[in-house]
């Protein structure tokens, strides 16, 4: 089903308010069945929701996992277009599909539509030590920002320096330097921001915002900061760091965060 881990919230952009009431999808096993009682379980975890333009509809990108013990495992990626007005949730594509674990450049999420293109980011961590993370990637993938070709597999491709790939593993980061034990993508142009990529770096609550003209780049660091998160033990992290056009303004970044510590969702403005 189409699940949202705790501390996970739908991001929203600034074309479309919070959708209510939430959507309440039917259940949905991930790709392959993992179900153990007591011990691990199949779930699709939001990635990211932008609205269609020209439409009142959202579509929302979702990873199928796999939770077992202290693992995570990603087996799936798939979008749903969702309508606020009806509260109805369309057919659930899935694009890639891979029992034994997709490579991160096929977990996507942040979708961002513009320029007739819908994009995608995809990330992970190359080097961490005690919950900090010291090198890693953020790949970008694009497919037309059309129904018939974002829930087909051959039409997705992948940015390189040279140009636009249909092979995953040629895929460079768009985010020389970067970090990240996760990101979190989205468009802020009717703020005047442009687009802006938020990163986490530590599960002590670490970020880094960057900013850049297009979703290609080039990607500049503008901003470092520290969310006072607490209290984690097993799976229960400081995470979730989403930024939210729709509350940001041309002075502050609006940031949502999960915080172990009270176990609640919580805002902070974050200035540009």
């Amino acid at each position: 089903m189409l699940h949202t881990p705790p501390g996970i919230v739908l991001p929203t952009t600034s074309h479309q308010p919070t959708p209510q009431p939430t959507p309440r999808p039917a259940p949905q096993p991930a790709t392959t069945p993992c179900t153990i009682p007591g011990n691990a379980y199949s779930a699709s975890w939001i990635s990211g929701v932008t609205t269609i333009p020209g439409t009142d509809t959202l579509l929302i990108t979702h990873n199928d996992v796999c939770v077992q013990g202290t693992t995570i495992s990603n087996q799936a990626f798939g979008l749903v277009q969702y309508r606020p007005a009806t509260n109805a949730l369309g057919p659930q594509a899935r694009v890639f599909t891979t029992p034994t674990g997709l490579p991160f450049q096929h977990a996507l999420g942040s979708p961002i539509i513009t320029g007739g293109h819908l994009y995608l980011y995809g990330s992970t961590c190359d080097t961490q030590a005690f919950g900090t993370c010291t090198n890693g990637r953020v790949t970008l993938a694009r497919v037309p920002a059309r129904p018939h070709a974002w829930t087909n597999p051959a039409a997705y491709r992948w940015h390189t320096p040279r140009g636009w790939t249909p092979d995953p593993a040629q895929a460079t980061t768009v985010l020389p330097g970067g970090a990240p034990l996760a990101v979190h993508a989205a468009d802020y142009t009717t703020t005047g921001d442009g687009y802006a990529l938020i990163e986490q770096r530590t599960l002590g609550g670490d970020f880094q915002i960057w900013r850049a003209p297009h979703p290609t780049g080039p990607w500049e660091p503008l901003r470092r900061g520290r969310m006072p998160c607490g209290g984690q033990s097993g799976l229960d992290l400081c995470r979730a760091y989403i930024g939210h056009p729709e509350l940001s303004t041309r002075r502050d970044l609006l940031v949502s965060y999960y915080n172990p510590a009270d176990g609640h969702i919580s805002v902070r403005a974050v200035p540009w």
